[in-house]
């Protein structure tokens, strides 16, 4: 069922306030409000589209939980966290060249951040996807960095900020080479198999701790390595308790 088939066509219209329209078995937003002077929320339908939907809104936006395969259609101007997560979209294209909170598009099929805004005023969580680059995307994170469970092999394209955590957590990494100038929260980069050095951080400011699978004692050869990671690194049975407290 349409927007326009239940609710009647408001596509000329502003709607004041929050606009709740989760598990309405919506397949389509023909047909709904063009302004939403509020949050605006579509989530656990079964859209395959966000076409027909909002221009404008005025805070947080989100679509989770249903069958979006990109984001043509998505409002141009949003005002607050953008939540397109447990969807199948394979690209970032068409998101608001401006960010004003959290991005949320864990669980979908991504395989890169291209069309992601430069910066990110909260936290972009992009866990469990297919992401295997960092390069185009944001520059900037003003929060936390979960970009775990993808298939990063490398760190080239980094976010050169960080204002939280950064988590690598089970990815296919060899180095950190690449590795972000400043990140001021925790590193978690536990659970690559193939990751053998934390060399890569050495030219990282790190105001957390690193959690790690490695132990200190790899590191003894680079004395400014290991003066880093012997203050910081903290061990993998730690990491479980941690990410629980932290994930998204």
């Amino acid at each position: 069922m349409t927007f326009k088939e239940k609710y009647g066509d408001h596509s000329t219209e502003m709607y004041k306030g929050n606009l709740n329209l989760t598990k309405q078995n919506l397949t389509s937003l023909e047909g709904c409000y063009k302004e939403i002077k509020g949050s605006f929320d579509c989530s656990e339908n079964k859209l395959t589209s966000l076409e027909g939907g909002p221009k404008k809104v005025k805070n947080d936006y989100a679509c989770f939980r249903n069958k979006i395969t990109d984001l043509v259609g998505i409002a141009s101007e949003i005002g607050g966290m953008i939540n397109i997560s447990e969807n199948k979209i394979t690209s970032l294209k068409g998101l608001p060249s401006i960010s004003n909170g959290s991005l949320i598009c864990s669980h979908n099929k991504l395989k890169n951040l291209e069309g992601c805004p430069k910066t990110i005023k909260g936290n972009l969580a992009c866990s469990s996807n297919l992401i295997n680059t960092l390069k185009n995307g944001p520059k900037n994170i003003k929060e936390s960095f979960f970009i775990d469970s993808n298939n990063l092999e490398s760190l080239n394209g980094s976010p050169e900020f960080i204002g939280g955590d950064l988590n690598l957590y089970t990815n296919k990494l060899k180095t950190l080479d690449g590795a972000p100038k400043i990140v001021n929260g925790d590193i978690y980069c536990a659970g690559n198999k193939n990751l053998k050095s934390l060399s890569g951080l050495v030219v990282t400011k790190i105001n957390g701790n690193i959690y790690s699978d490695l132990s200190v004692e790899e590191f003894k050869e680079d004395q400014k390595l290991f003066n880093k990671v012997n203050k910081n690194l903290t061990k993998y049975k730690k990491l479980k308790k941690l990410l629980q407290a932290t994930k998204i």
